[in-house]
């Protein structure tokens, strides 16, 4: 976009010279790009942005489940036992730092689908359609990143729009890692797309590698043409894990799938397509039928660097609200077990 003044002309200048700069990846390869070259790229996207394509709101028939026929017929009671007393009232959670994470117009999506995580000195804030970073001691944004999801995805998301953003702060490798979904009008078969940073500070001069996977294709091959939904995120020391609903193009819902990426290759190797090398494996069909089991699941982090990858199925929804408020909760964990393990991402699919 060219300005009247030159002083204008002189900033759309250098920022088209930086967006050609980060999609012909001089920062190190077509999958890499520093946070100026991002930013440069947004100011780029800005002069010529379009429409965005809103994301599927699909749902799985949760409610139409049978009864499970091993259930007994009457409700268990406590016959000839004296009657318990009801719990106390708990105290209120202490609320901390609160701010507002962007707007709708900034987003222009809805529901913003909020998600963040804290680092040392930042927290990154991830909803749909916006990714920005604030400081942690007062929640006053940094003006560091502060971009549209398909910006910071360009080179990955293969020209679709992107929707449902997951946030981590790797504690073991005191890394950024944020996935996201990209889909199209119709849905089917879709990527999942993954952005590591290369430290825990994140600056101007901070660089982000990319990395993506088609999920029905990597092995075993499965969901052939169907649309993977809503992806999870959960990091621990061997990899990642990524649980989705699958859907096919008319919305109909068929199952639940999990995909386990290799921790090593991510933290260390070049971006790009992670199934040609086999460092992601599929654990599909999890429900066995698209009317049994469970929804997409719910992982957690594990920060033991003894520990393999464990996802559990706790539910988590961020508030339907058309601006996006963070705040910060003074919780105590609660530890889900998931009775098996995905351990070796690049062998046989174990669980």
């Amino acid at each position: 976009m060219l300005h009247r003044c030159g002083k204008g002309l002189v900033v759309a200048a250098l920022a088209g010279a930086a967006f050609a700069a980060a999609l012909h990846g001089e920062t190190g390869g077509a999958y890499r790009r520093s946070v100026a070259e991002i930013e440069a790229a947004q100011i780029a996207a800005d002069g010529a942005a379009a429409p965005r394509i809103p994301a599927p709101r699909l749902a799985s028939p949760r409610a139409l489940l049978p009864s499970n026929a091993d259930s007994p017929a009457e409700t268990a009671s406590l016959t000839g036992d004296a009657p318990v007393a009801p719990p106390g009232p708990s105290a209120p959670q202490t609320l901390g730092v609160s701010f507002l994470a962007a707007t709708s117009a900034e987003t222009n999506a809805f529901p913003p689908d909020t998600m963040g995580a804290a680092g040392p000195t930042q927290f990154l804030v991830a909803l749909n359609g916006r990714i920005r970073t604030f400081l942690k001691s007062t929640g006053a944004a940094d003006g560091v990143l502060n971009v549209t999801t398909d910006t910071f995805f360009d080179s990955v998301r293969s020209g679709q729009s992107t929707a449902y953003p997951r946030v981590r702060f790797d504690r073991l490798s005191g890394r950024w890692i944020v996935t996201v979904m990209n889909f199209n009008v119709t849905p089917a078969s879709n990527r999942i797309l993954i952005a590591v940073s290369d430290g825990g500070e994140i600056t101007a001069g901070t660089t982000w590698t990319y990395f993506f996977f088609q999920h029905d294709l990597d092995s075993p091959a499965g969901d052939t043409a169907l649309f993977l939904d809503y992806p999870t995120l959960g990091v621990d020391a061997n990899g990642l894990t990524i649980g989705g609903n699958i859907f096919d193009s008319a919305g109909a819902y068929q199952g639940t799938s999990a995909h386990v990426v290799r921790r090593s290759r991510i933290l260390g190797g070049p971006g790009g397509d992670l199934v040609p090398a086999g460092d992601v494996v599929a654990f599909r069909n999890l429900t066995g039928t698209p009317t049994g089991g469970a929804v997409s699941r719910r992982d957690r982090d594990t920060a033991s660097s003894s520990d393999s990858i464990k996802g559990s199925p706790a539910s988590c929804r961020s508030s339907m609200k058309s601006n996006s408020t963070i705040t910060w909760l003074t919780m105590t964990p609660t530890r889900l077990a998931m009775p098996k393990k995905a351990i070796n991402p690049k062998g046989v699919p174990m669980m």
